[in-house]
């Protein structure tokens, strides 16, 4: 019954409304795209440099295994004569 009710105001609309109906329908739908689906991908790949540099940041300084620790540190070193 809703389904017909649906048809005969569609068809009663002229085709210029009928238009903007399916053009204002198609940007809510691209929008509803972009809100669920794009966006929160697109802030995943601009931050997910800084998460792995955080990252490895953290796991350096609990497992000890980082580069610089063939670097002498400041209290190992001579001092300068």
């Amino acid at each position: 019954m809703k389904a017909q009710w649906l048809q005969v105001r569609w068809d009663a609309l002229a085709r210029r409304e009928r238009a903007l109906v399916l053009l204002a329908s198609s940007a809510v739908l691209l929008l509803i795209l972009w809100w669920v689906g794009l966006a929160p991908a697109l802030a995943v790949l601009r931050t997910s440099d800084a998460q792995q540099a955080a990252s490895r940041r953290w796991t350096r300084s609990s497992t000890g295994c980082c580069v610089c620790w063939r670097l002498p540190r400041p209290e190992l070193r001579q001092p300068r004569q």
